[in-house]
């Protein structure tokens, strides 16, 4: 498949000050599951690293390079990887884990070990990293966890006897990482949708954690607890039964304290959870956003301070816009279509213009949502 940017053309979520996306379709030589954006190539544009499954269960590394500002399209540095399963799941995270100024990449494909590469400068991933696992490894996530500077791990990983483990691995600021906390281990399933999202919900400085699923229980609350050289966890807390397929941590009512936002798949909902004084997830209040929402993120797409979430429907071909309105609640969804699948989304300002845009990894192309927040009120219609 030739890889090209393709036409474009203006989408607007009415609302009181109206959002203003541009829409760009990249195609791609497979099928992305996940995508990560930061800057890659040293040239000061955000690029996008996207895990793809291509036939029989193959998967790709494959970076994008943004060499214009007008958002990733060409493609670069890429990685074919594994078989067997590599296109039930994968995860990718880019973070500076050996603190040498740019971004590498840690990951994991199918039901293998998890991956790491490091970054040249120039966008190339050609040095091997190697990440610790005592199983396969579903999902990271890539946080200093303890202030000192280095980029940390917190995982999940399932064995093949029934049980899970969540646990933190300690970066040593060289790229390398170690077994650190306690690791917390439960029964459930082996389930391949499994995302985990970071942020001090009790307000103690230490960074706390949720965990969805989708097959045994929606949200689980887990709380940091003081320990060496890394914060330990406590035993996981569930908050909410429903299935859930997406969570993010993000302060939506403006008092300080982050909150949760979950993508309630069987209700067809975003939920959110206001965080109490006392550092306690509260009671979930649904907002309407498409059919069987997935992934999501939250950020303050129109520039008036208060954030917005942006989540994809994968039976619809949408993507769903709820404004922050600054109170903990969301206003109308607006949708907007982007291609079949929607499955994960990541932002950046991929265009340099001050204001956050978005890509949306699709069954067969990345979706460009380029933002035109700090443009002139009005329609815009772009043709590229």
């Amino acid at each position: 498949m030739c890889l090209a940017l393709v036409v474009a053309w203006s989408l607007i979520v009415p609302a009181a000050g109206e959002l203003h996306f541009t829409r760009v379709t990249v195609a791609t030589t497979a099928s992305p599951r996940r995508v990560a954006a930061a800057l890659i190539d040293g040239d000061h544009f955000a690029d996008v690293m996207v895990m793809q499954a291509g036939d029989r269960g193959s998967a790709l590394l494959q970076v994008y390079r943004n060499v214009d500002g007008h958002g990733p399209a060409v493609p670069g540095w890429s990685l074919p990887a594994w078989d067997d399963g590599a296109s039930l799941v994968a995860d990718v995270d880019l973070a500076d884990t050996d603190l040498d100024g740019d971004n590498d990449v840690v990951f994991c494909v199918g039901l293998g070990a998890p991956g790491q590469r490091f970054n040249d400068g120039q966008g190339h991933f050609d040095e091997q990293g190697y990440v610790p696992t005592l199983s396969v490894r579903f999902e990271n996530e890539l946080l200093d966890m303890n202030g000192d500077h280095a980029v940390d791990l917190v995982y999940y990983e399932p064995d093949f006897f029934g049980d899970s483990y969540f646990g933190t691995m300690i970066g040593d600021g060289n790229g390398k990482f170690w077994w650190g906390s306690n690791e917390i281990q439960f029964l459930v399933e082996i389930e391949v949708h499994r995302r985990i999202a970071l942020g001090d919900i009790t307000g103690d400085g230490l960074i706390d954690a949720v965990f969805t699923s989708v097959h045994t229980g929606g949200l689980r609350f887990i709380e940091a607890t003081p320990g060496t050289p890394v914060p330990d966890w406590k035993l996981p807390k569930l908050v909410y039964a429903p299935p859930c397929n997406d969570a993010v941590i993000a302060d939506l009512d403006r008092d300080g304290r982050p909150d949760v936002v979950a993508t309630a798949r069987d209700l067809d909902s975003v939920a959110v959870f206001v965080t109490s004084p006392a550092g306690q997830v509260g009671t979930p209040q649904l907002h309407p956003a498409g059919d069987a929402p997935d992934a999501l993120v939250v950020v303050d797409f129109d520039l008036d301070g208060f954030p917005d979430v942006l989540v994809a429907n994968p039976t619809q071909g949408t993507v769903q816009v709820l404004r922050g309105l600054g109170t903990g609640e969301l206003g109308p969804a607006r949708a907007l279509r982007v291609g079949q699948a929607p499955n994960d989304i990541a932002t950046a300002d991929f265009d340099n213009d001050g204001d956050l845009d978005a890509v949306i990894a699709c069954a067969d192309h990345l979706t460009l949502l380029l933002n035109d927040a700090l443009s002139p009120s009005g329609v815009h219609f772009t043709q590229k």
